[in-house]
């Protein structure tokens, strides 16, 4: 192997070993029965933050990832102390880390399934998403957002996570 190819390489594996992972997905009442939907995802390059939103009693929780789109304000609870910011008005809290998968509570974070292939278990990784539709995982995040109404108010603006 020569010295460029290394040096190739190692750059490679500091570049996907920078990029942070956070839970994306949500979870509220739809249709009358509890329904959560998350997943792990490696955020876009560059971005350093994980955000979850719950209120009091965990039935309405989100979980993203930093956009380039994501308002100033939400970034803002990233700047305070305890990285978190409570609306009591709204019954709301919304927090931000910056680990890998930093952003959900252990209770609600995905748990690896055993499904039944041609009568034998074979073990399915939380990670393995390549099953799920992307537009199947979006269009859930929007009819659980739009049921829940999590049209975020914070500081007076309106934003969903």
């Amino acid at each position: 192997m020569s010295l460029r190819s290394l040096i190739f390489l190692s750059t490679l594996f500091i570049i996907s070993a920078s990029t942070l992972k956070c839970y994306e997905g949500s979870r509220g009442i739809v249709n009358g029965e509890d329904s959560s939907n998350f997943v792990q995802n490696v955020c876009d390059d560059n971005m350093t933050y994980c955000f979850e939103s719950y209120n009091s009693n965990l039935t309405e929780v989100t979980a993203s990832c930093q956009n380039m789109g994501t308002d100033q304000k939400l970034l803002d609870v990233c700047k305070m102390d305890g990285k978190c910011k409570e609306r009591t008005d709204i019954d709301l809290t919304v927090c931000c880390c910056t680990a890998d998968l930093c952003n959900l509570q252990d209770d609600l974070k995905p748990t690896p399934e055993t499904p039944e292939i041609d009568g034998s278990s074979e073990q399915l990784n939380s990670t393995d998403v390549s099953s799920l539709e992307t537009t199947e995982i979006s269009d859930k995040f929007v009819e659980l957002n739009e049921t829940m109404g999590l049209e975020l108010d914070l500081n007076g603006t309106t934003g969903g996570l």
